[in-house]
C-alpha cells in the first residue's frame, strides 16, 4: 500500500533526482476536453527547491496543451518511475486554491523565467519554466528505489 505526504520527503527526493524520465498529466475543465500526458526526459531539467517547490524547464516541440491547462485551472500532476533496482512510483499533485495558484508557468524572457534560469545554463528550446507547489505527494514501492 502506498503512503501520502503534504510534502516531498527527502528520501523521495533523492529518488526523483536519479530518475531520467517524468510525466506531466494535466486537464481542462470542460467535459469535452481531453487529458494531457506528456514525457519528460533531458537530463538536467527537473529541479528541486524545497519540499514543496519544484520546476522543470518544458522543452519546445511538446506543444502547449499543459501550459493552456495550467492557465485555465491550475492542475497539474507529475508522475516518476523507476526503471532499475526495485519497483517504485512516486506522484506529485497541485490544485488551485483560493490562496496560491500553485501550477502555473514562466515564459522566455520574462523575469519569473530569467530568474531560475539564466542563458548559459539553459538547455535549447526551453521556452516555458513550468513551476509547481506540490500540496500531496505520494509514493509505492521500495524507499531504496
Amino acid at each position: 500500500m502506498g503512503k501520502f505526504y503534504d510534502e516531498i520527503p527527502r528520501y523521495v527526493m533523492t529518488m526523483i533526482q536519479k530518475q531520467h524520465m517524468f510525466w506531466v498529466a494535466t486537464a481542462p475543465l470542460s467535459a469535452d476536453g481531453h487529458v494531457d500526458v506528456s514525457s519528460k526526459g533531458v537530463k538536467g531539467t527537473f529541479h528541486i527547491i524545497d519540499s514543496h517547490m519544484v520546476w522543470y524547464e518544458n522543452l519546445s516541440g511538446s506543444g502547449v496543451e499543459t501550459i493552456s491547462h495550467l492557465h485555465e485551472n491550475g492542475k497539474i500532476t507529475i508522475l516518476f518511475n523507476t526503471f532499475e533496482g526495485p519497483p517504485s512510483i512516486i506522484q506529485g499533485h497541485c490544485l488551485l486554491n483560493e490562496y496560491v495558484h500553485v501550477g502555473k508557468f514562466s515564459e522566455f524572457g520574462t523575469p519569473e523565467y530569467n530568474a531560475l534560469i539564466c542563458l548559459e545554463t539553459r538547455h535549447p528550446g526551453c521556452c516555458v519554466v513550468i513551476m509547481i507547489n506540490m500540496h500531496k505527494v505520494g509514493h509505492v514501492g521500495a524507499k531504496n528505489a
